[in-house]
């Protein structure tokens, strides 16, 4: 009987061997993209502090107001690119034309939908003022108009924002915001009004 091939069964060990080193390097590979792809997933969103009410100055009474404060928590800056109206049905976002004086023109349109682009700097990002020293760039303050459908006088509202990172660590990220906004001023009054007759 001849003698067993060693040559033979040491190559099959080796083969065994290299493997299963290649099955664990590519599940420990695989974890790795998992935790990165959960981080990634993880990371801070911007925090969006709105609040809806009526506007009771000229030349936008009437009109529905978002006052909004965009604070970013990423390492990066941010855009925030769109607005969509989704609640109520017929509300519309006015168009926003800064003037060189301080102030805006503000249109009725009948678009659902508007770019925004409104940039917002990471954390502890400051920019130099001429005067009254430096402005935070990492908290951003806006407002948006919008025009309510006939009739509509209060309800719950919805819009969507858009936003980016700039190195697009997020890619259009949505940020749904939904508030019940107050009965307008006006019908309040008319309200009191018929109640006292």
């Amino acid at each position: 009987m001849p003698p067993p091939n060693t040559h033979l069964q040491l190559s099959d060990w080796i083969t065994a061997i290299s493997t299963a080193a290649t099955a664990i390097a590519a599940t420990f590979a695989g974890i790795i993209a998992w935790l990165s792809l959960r981080r990634a997933a993880r990371a801070p969103l911007p925090i969006f502090e709105p609040r809806f009410h009526w506007s009771t100055s000229e030349p936008t009474i009437g009109l529905l107001q978002l006052s909004l404060v965009i604070r970013n928590h990423l390492d990066e800056a941010i855009v925030v690119d769109a607005v969509t109206v989704k609640r109520p049905r017929g509300m519309t976002v006015c168009s926003m034309k800064y003037n060189g004086y301080g102030g805006a023109e503000i249109k009725i349109t009948t678009d659902r939908s508007s770019n925004l682009g409104w940039g917002v700097g990471p954390p502890g990002d400051y920019a130099s003022q001429a005067f009254g020293g430096p402005q935070r760039k990492d908290v951003a303050y806006q407002n948006l108009y919008f025009s309510v459908p006939e009739g509509w006088t209060g309800g719950k509202a919805i819009v969507v924002f858009r936003v980016s990172s700039m190195a697009l660590t997020i890619r259009d990220k949505r940020i749904t915001i939904t508030r019940q906004v107050p009965v307008a001023p006006k019908t309040q009054t008319e309200a009191k009004a018929s109640s006292a007759d």
